[in-house]
């Protein structure tokens, strides 16, 4: 009763700062503005999984009592979310809505920079992004190959085709990293072709890949981005019945992959007669229970293990450094927090993006890095919708597509892979355009 208590004050306190946020974002609502998922998501992971365990009686973790740590943990949530909304509203004073003018009319007026209208610009474009999506794909279905994935195990889900268990591609994990970069150029054929059947096959196709591998969240980012892409270019939002369809159709996503993830990669094949609605429910619970690892890191850290000082930004640079001209470079620089604590026994244990951010300096690095995270949100909505440059436009989707992932999953050097690979293919058009085409 008395956990029930704490987490009934901690959830009234989500409710009032959620609104005094609010408040101060009022003043138009646009579903794409980026504040309402990532509200949305902060919600699922710290009012809504907790009070599943309470409801369920569940109230520890491989033996550790989790909510005993509720208070501290949803003080430390508290503060950052606060935060994010300030470093969000901060951006406020660039809002594109004056006077009566609304959203859509603004929308209305193309202002970039380079002329899409122009059949050669937009030639060049399905051609960069024809090439583009060929080389990543082939890089990154070459790593599954040395890692005994077959191109039908990937396409059937595990159901059909060879895997070869255990082995490993060791120092050529970068090969799989150029997958990402398929994200825009398929969204670029989609978008820009004349002929969209292909465009639309590739799309699919790597989809499925996503699936088959078990990258849920990277799968989200993929369907995300073209939705919200395909939206902005027609100058549209989605109605509320489009939108529950999309909700629905990604909780069946997340729960039918989370029930056969482990299935599909051995290539073991899928037993439907697993899927039921606990059984799914189960599955999309093992994505919105991650304050349970939130809580135990602001009650380990910096009691029993030190802070990350700085080590998990200092690896976005490691990362980038080829085993070529660094034979010995380690995995990562320092430790994961579980890893701190508990060995490898929790290694692998996931947590919000807070957590990341409170790993590194304390309660000081959730004051700062949410700030910042609010403010550059902001910042790249506002931006994407005022310049109306489509290739802009388009980071601005991926960018949105890629939140799930960003907020529930990830790390300082996974986060910053993930956009140089995704949003990188985008930044060389757009130099290359202009270059060609002297805009500008």
């Amino acid at each position: 009763m008395e956990g029930l208590t704490i987490y009934l004050i901690a959830t009234l306190v989500h409710i009032i700062i959620w609104c005094v946020i609010y408040r101060l974002h009022m003043g138009y609502t646009d579903v794409f503005d980026p504040f309402y998922l990532i509200s949305a998501l902060y919600i699922m992971i710290f009012v809504f999984g907790p009070w599943v365990w309470i409801s369920r009686g569940q109230t520890s973790y491989q033996g550790i009592e989790i909510m005993a740590y509720l208070p501290k943990g949803t003080f430390v949530f508290d503060i950052g979310y606060f935060f994010y909304g300030i470093g969000s509203y901060s951006k406020r004073n660039t809002r594109f809505v004056l006077g009566n003018r609304s959203l859509n009319n603004t929308m209305n007026n193309e202002v970039g920079k380079i002329d899409y209208q122009n059949e050669l610009i937009r030639r060049y474009i399905v051609r960069y992004a024809t090439v583009v999506f060929i080389i990543s794909m082939a890089l990154s279905l070459l790593y599954y190959k040395l890692i005994g994935r077959s191109l039908l195990s990937l396409l059937t889900f595990g159901n059909m085709g060879e895997t070869l268990e255990g082995r490993e591609a060791s120092g050529l994990y970068f090969l799989k990293c150029f997958f990402r970069s398929a994200i825009p150029a398929a969204i670029m054929m989609v978008s820009f072709s004349r002929r969209k059947v292909v465009p639309w096959l590739c799309a699919i196709v790597l989809s499925i890949i996503c699936i088959s591998t078990g990258s849920r969240n990277l799968a989200i980012t993929v369907i995300l981005s073209i939705f919200i892409y395909q939206n902005i270019l027609k100058k549209k939002r989605p109605k509320i019945f489009t939108l529950v369809l999309l909700i629905a159709g990604f909780y069946l996503l997340i729960g039918i992959v989370g029930i056969f993830r482990g299935a599909m990669k051995a290539s073991a094949g899928m037993d439907f007669s697993q899927v039921n609605s606990d059984a799914l429910f189960d599955a999309f619970m093992y994505n919105a229970e991650i304050f349970y690892p939130f809580y135990n890191l602001v009650e380990y850290i910096p009691k029993y293990a030190n802070y990350h000082y700085g080590l998990g930004i200092l690896n976005i640079v490691v990362q980038f450094i080829p085993r070529a001209l660094w034979p010995g470079k380690p995995t990562m620089l320092g430790k994961t927090a579980f890893e701190a604590m508990y060995g490898d026994s929790m290694g692998g244990a996931a947590y919000p993006n807070i957590g990341e951010f409170y790993y590194e300096f304390g309660i000081v690095g959730v004051i700062v890095f949410m700030f910042a995270y609010g403010r550059i949100m902001q910042g790249v909505y506002y931006k994407a919708m005022q310049k109306k440059d489509k290739l802009s436009q388009l980071m601005f989707a991926i960018n949105f597509g890629y939140i799930i992932q960003f907020v529930c999953r990830g790390h300082f050097a996974s986060w910053a892979i993930d956009y140089v690979f995704m949003l990188g293919p985008i930044v060389l058009l757009k130099y290359l355009l202009r270059k060609k085409y002297n805009e500008g």
